[in-house]
């Protein structure tokens, strides 16, 4: 496992409130990107899951 994603863990596992808006935009970010970058992606959007 990387560090990175080793800290994101310990540091949700404490501070999830504090985390989740940090994870979703980095998520919208990452789904820009994929549009962008492979565009027969484009037109398919996946509902966003509550909570």
């Amino acid at each position: 496992m990387q560090p990175s994603v080793a800290r994101i863990n310990d540091y949700g596992r404490y501070y999830k409130s504090a985390l989740s808006p940090t994870l979703r935009s980095l998520g919208c970010r990452l789904v820009q990107w994929a549009t962008r970058k492979y565009k027969g992606l484009r037109g398919h959007r996946e509902e966003r899951p509550n909570g």
